[in-house]
């Protein structure tokens, strides 16, 4: 019995020679790690920590055709808007072309086709913030587009211009209202744009079917085929004095098919209603924006590249294809 005691004993303090032995080897104080820009960083302890400030000298410059190569991402923010008459920015205009698509292909409506008729449809924006005023209405307008741009394909802004075949539908509101919760058939929801669209653009939607029987246009067989009945939409602001930001890959951004189902000529009160959703998934989207910058403070740093600056002027997004993020303004004193 002691010799069990004797044994447990001897084996606890090997354990704990052991772990005290991987512990200090372990550990490193922290400035035997701190190589990379050494000589900026203040002398540690490894105990106490301190700040600092680094001068740095800025120099400004406009892109170029030969410099202009930062790529958007359709996971960044878009904007869709209008400001007037920012300080350093001057005017901005944004607005945001995408594709809005059914899920998958053979695509079909819940229901026989000759049964079908559209409650109402609207496209659906997921809201992020508001860059700007907030208070003043903006009017959002919906464009049918048609010429085709494609997700698997680069689009410079100064190249890129959508051929608008007809306005489908129009909302006004102040973006501060964007935040409060609406209820949509059967939810309830907030941070939504809102944009009902003409009824006859539902009808033409709900009247595509996978194959041209009973005279039937079969836009729903692939996806190049419903590309080439329907290329997308483009959405602009007018009024106000701000830019909307919207999240194209959030949930809350479709164009949402609200339709009824006779029944086989049922009385209207029993109609039964349901929703079909097309989602942005992983399709195109460009969002250029366009500036006039000619009074601004902006312009008169870029028109001396060579000076050093006191205001940095950095892009968080892109100025080239598929979408953008606004400006970031650094002080650099």
């Amino acid at each position: 019995m002691i010799f069990v005691k004797h044994k447990n004993l001897a084996l606890t303090l090997g354990i704990i020679v052991f772990s005290t032995l991987i512990l200090l080897l372990s550990c490193k104080k922290i400035n035997d790690y701190t190589q990379l820009g050494g000589d900026l960083i203040p002398e540690v302890d490894g105990i106490n920590t301190f700040d600092t400030i680094i001068d740095i000298q800025a120099y400004n410059d406009t892109f170029s055709l030969a410099n202009d190569t930062v790529r958007g991402s359709r996971s960044a923010t878009q904007y869709i808007g209008h400001i007037e008459n920012d300080p350093l920015f001057g005017k901005t205009d944004a607005r945001v072309s995408l594709e809005l698509k059914p899920g998958a292909y053979r695509y079909t409506f819940s229901g026989k086709p000759d049964s079908l008729h559209i409650d109402s449809i609207v496209l659906v924006l997921q809201y992020v913030e508001t860059y700007g005023d907030t208070l003043a209405p903006q009017t959002f307008n919906v464009y049918e587009i048609g010429n085709e741009f494609r997700a698997d394909s680069n689009y410079r802004i100064r190249d890129y211009a959508q051929t608008r075949l007809g306005l489908l539908g129009s909302r006004t509101v102040a973006p501060y209202l964007l935040n409060d919760s609406v209820r949509a058939y059967k939810d309830t929801t907030s941070n939504q744009l809102r944009i009902r669209l003409d009824d006859s653009f539902g009808e033409r939607l709900l009247g595509y079917d996978t194959s041209a029987a009973n005279g039937r246009i079969a836009a729903y067989v692939n996806d190049s085929t419903f590309k080439s009945y329907f290329k997308g939409f483009t959405i602009e602001s007018t009024g106000g004095n701000g830019l909307v930001g919207i999240n194209l890959q959030g949930a809350n951004t479709k164009l949402a098919i609200y339709y009824k189902d006779d029944n086989g000529d049922a009385p209207t009160a029993s109609w039964d209603t349901t929703v079909a959703y097309f989602t942005f998934n992983t399709n195109s989207n460009v969002s250029p924006p366009s500036w006039e910058m000619s009074s601004t403070t902006r312009r008169a740093w870029m028109t001396h590249a060579s000076t050093q600056s006191t205001l940095l002027h950095t892009y968080t997004g892109s100025t080239r294809a598929r979408g953008r993020q606004l400006p970031t303004r650094l002080k650099a004193d």
